[in-house]
């Protein structure tokens, strides 16, 4: 149970990547760096999360 977890965990931060790709291409850098910005809080909740965890 814990690898899924972990698993799981780790791929919830590839969300706001694909809204980067998506922002990218409509050639929007707001939404772009708001992005970037939920990935980086995302993938330290995650970090935190697994840490926890385990």
């Amino acid at each position: 149970m814990r690898a899924l977890f972990v698993i799981y965990a780790g791929l919830i931060p590839i969300v706001p990547l694909i809204g980067v790709e998506i922002y990218k291409k409509r050639g929007d850098k707001l939404r772009k760096l708001l992005c970037w910005g939920l990935f980086g809080l995302q993938l330290l909740i995650s970090a935190i999360s697994i840490i926890a965890y385990l």
